[in-house]
């Protein structure tokens, strides 16, 4: 029985009698060539909203300035802090949760921080089918975007109601290592949750029960992402097939609408310079550098906040597939090929209800 639910608040101002407001933020700030301030007068829920996006671009940079003073500070002023710094670096250096299925602490998910970050946008999640718990899965999120803005929202918090909409699962989404890399900083990453995306960390929650989810286009697809385009980096993206057939784990195909249209990117076609210089700096540090622009807080021309522009996070139906202690070549590539297609017909059967007008056509690159 295939059904559909959505779990989202209106946005804030919509039916607020501020259309001439709605009609300022939808202009579009690359066909501009003057600075777009910000209203004076707008509502002050809409400015709380703002301020918790900022709160969250800036968490990793506002998190080390504060560790740092912090550590600084206790440690001019008290012996004490020597030790315990010394015993948490011991403990940091040897802790493995980022491989080893993580801890997710549900009132970090909670906080009203998130909701009012969702109700930005507005973001949302939608159903299409139930989820058995007892169920092994592997969710697949796509695409990229520039900083898989929907992908934290939905499954890393519960401003969408995950946990209400498929209860019982236990989602954790993986990120790259490098996020795990900073002492203190690597505590508030874990706390969501989040993993690392190494075949050791996927196993590891197949194990405990945990549903892995992988932004499956990764880096390179990051860079291929412009407002309207739906280029999905997936054709030398087999791995995380060969881990579901090796668990006989379902996959899932996550597909958001929107979240490759939270940023402005500048034009890097594939086998422009910009492009290469691009894709060798992310051969050489493992993750890539686009060049983007969002708009700010007082502005709507340039920043690095995203634009306010609706992201839909649509879960598909699980496919199943069988345990193979060692699948094959062929078999991987059977697999793969039935999970882009029913990714593809998720994206067909949804896109004129939550995509925005323009957008392309779906395709997959390499």
């Amino acid at each position: 029985h295939t059904h559909t639910h959505t779990h989202t608040l209106t946005h804030p101002l919509i039916h607020s009698g501020t259309d001439n407001i709605d009609r300022f933020l939808m202009t579009d700030s690359s066909t501009g060539t003057s600075v777009q301030w910000a209203p004076v007068r707008v509502p002050f829920r809409r400015r709380l909203q703002t301020l918790a996006i900022l709160f969250w671009t800036m968490t990793g940079p506002l998190f080390a300035f504060f560790w740092g003073l912090l550590i600084c500070a206790l440690l001019a002023v008290s012996p004490l802090a020597w030790p315990l710094l010394i015993v948490y670096l011991v403990y940091f250096y040897f802790d493995k949760s980022p491989q080893t299925g993580g801890r997710k602490w549900m009132w970090v998910r909670r906080m009203p921080v998130w909701r009012l970050c969702r109700d930005y946008f507005p973001a949302r999640l939608v159903k299409t089918v139930e989820l058995d718990p007892k169920q092994s899965y592997l969710f697949g999120y796509h695409p990229h975007g520039i900083i898989s803005v929907g992908a934290f929202l939905n499954f890393a918090t519960e401003a969408t109601g995950f946990s209400t909409l498929f209860p019982g699962v236990d989602l954790r989404v993986l990120t790259l290592k490098m996020n795990f890399l900073s002492p203190f900083i690597r505590e508030y990453w874990l706390s969501f949750g989040f993993c690392d995306v190494s075949r050791e960390s996927i196993r590891a929650l197949f194990k405990q029960g945990s549903s892995p989810m992988i932004v499956v286009g990764g880096a390179r697809e990051a860079l291929d992402a412009h407002p309207k385009a739906t280029q999905l980096t997936l054709i030398c993206r087999k791995g995380f097939v060969r881990e579901a057939l090796l668990a006989g784990a379902s996959l899932v195909p996550v597909f958001a609408f929107g979240e490759n249209d939270l940023y402005d990117q500048l034009e890097n076609k594939r086998g422009s310079i910009l492009r290469e210089r691009q894709e060798k700096l992310m051969r050489w540090f493992g993750f890539s550098m686009p060049l983007f622009q969002g708009r700010g807080v007082f502005n709507y021309t340039f920043g690095i906040l995203p634009q306010r522009r609706p992201l839909t996070a649509v879960v598909g139906a699980p496919i199943p597939l069988p345990k193979l202690e060692n699948p094959s070549r062929e078999q991987i590539l059977k697999y793969h090929t039935i999970y882009v297609e029913a990714l593809r017909q998720l994206f067909e059967d949804h896109r004129e209800k939550y995509a925005q007008p323009g957008t392309e056509d779906f395709q997959v690159v390499g």
